[in-house]
């Protein structure tokens, strides 16, 4: 897709490295704001020195870490999101992208990813993120910066998507397993729509399970997964007053 960007800005992202916004083939990486989709290709990071665990531990966790690994039906969104797009025209695709920010180094995220909406169709009128959610192919997950009337668009779109059953039919709460024979096969695997159909965890619950198996196998967590996710800490927005 084709869209258009200002470089009179800090085009270098600064998380736990740095990188590069615009590449030096002048391409821009987007994050479409709000929703999170089945993994199609996922490695936990790689684990850094530290003086909690050893170098043995380390280790054994790289070796584990060593693929990347999919959910269910990440395959099959992908390739539904591409025909889709395709039915828009051949080649690159005009668009136009928006993100709403206090500062323009705001609008990418720690990995160098612009994050935001992306527009597509007659008079930029159909928003991609929204389609997939309407499709039941997405997860909503609603950012801090987003607005009530955004949030309440999201809520009317996955109301369609659970109509369509896809993820919804297969969302699955149980994290006491992880499937390590899902493993991504590559861009040019043959995709059979009806063999990439099993359980889906939310993909945000995926990544972080993911990686507990590997620590928990490195003998570097002891205790349960919910220890594990009450140690991290994450941060959460509880939707009072909405449906």
């Amino acid at each position: 897709m084709v869209g258009s960007y200002t470089t009179d800005l800090d085009t270098t992202a600064r998380g736990t490295g740095r990188k590069k916004v615009i590449s030096a083939a002048r391409k821009v990486t987007v994050r479409l704001q709000g929703i999170d989709a089945p993994a199609l290709h996922y490695r936990a990071g790689a684990l850094k020195q530290s003086a909690e665990i050893s170098p043995e531990e380390r280790a054994a966790f790289n070796r584990l870490n060593a693929k990347q690994w999919r959910q269910f039906l990440g395959e099959t969104a992908t390739v539904a999101l591409a025909e889709f797009l395709s039915t828009l025209g051949s080649g690159s695709i005009p668009c136009q992208f928006f993100s709403f920010v206090d500062a323009p180094g705001d609008a990418n995220d720690a990995g160098g990813r612009f994050v935001g909406n992306i527009m597509v169709g007659t008079g930029f009128l159909t928003d991609i993120k929204l389609w997939l959610t309407e499709q039941g192919w997405v997860y909503p997950t609603f950012y801090w910066s987003m607005d009530d009337a955004e949030i309440r668009l999201f809520l009317d779109a996955m109301a369609k998507g659970k109509a369509r059953g896809r993820i919804w039919a297969n969302d699955n709460r149980d994290t006491r397993t992880f499937d390590r024979d899902l493993v991504y096969r590559g861009t040019r695997a043959a995709i059979d729509a009806a063999a990439d159909i099993g359980p889906v965890l939310m993909p945000k619950v995926f990544r972080r399970l993911l990686a507990f198996n590997f620590e928990k196998a490195a003998g570097i967590h002891k205790g349960s997964f919910k220890a594990c996710l009450k140690e991290r800490g994450d941060e959460c927005f509880e939707l009072a007053g909405l449906p």
